[in-house]
């Protein structure tokens, strides 16, 4: 028997878009970041073009405050890691489709080989299928 707090569970987390970053020169799009909390943890996703224009290279972690970069490494201990990643997911389908016009691709790479093993088994199964056309996991 399946029982609500189950189901409860098992669902992502609430965002919203939290900053988004033109070119000054050309407009064209450069950084986008999202914002979602857990019970333990306020998180930043994070689609930045600096390196290739309309390549943007995903990051998410948790956010350590305004003026300091997202822990990207740290292991949050909340074991709510299909929660966290299935709520990244929902951002990456969001993203493409505010987005579509200014994406050619996106790069996901893990800080270190597990995280990759798991990106690259998980995120396929949350995202949609228009939106994986563009992923690259690497």
């Amino acid at each position: 028997m399946i029982k609500l707090i189950d189901i409860l569970k098992e669902s992502s987390y609430p965002f919203s878009e939290h900053d988004v970053l033109h070119d000054d020169e050309d407009n064209s799009l450069l950084v986008v970041e999202y914002t979602f909390n857990t019970k333990q943890n306020k998180y930043k996703v994070i689609f930045d073009s600096k390196q290739k224009e309309r390549e943007f290279e995903l990051s998410f972690g948790v956010d350590t405050g305004e003026l300091n970069k997202i822990d990207t490494f740290q292991m949050t201990g909340e074991g709510d890691a299909k929660n966290i990643l299935e709520t990244v997911a929902k951002i990456i389908n969001d993203f493409y489709y505010q987005y579509e016009e200014d994406i050619d691709k996106i790069i996901i790479d893990g800080t270190n080989e597990k995280r990759r093993r798991v990106y690259k088994l998980f995120f396929p199964k949350f995202i949609n299928p228009e939106t994986l056309r563009v992923i690259e996991i690497v």
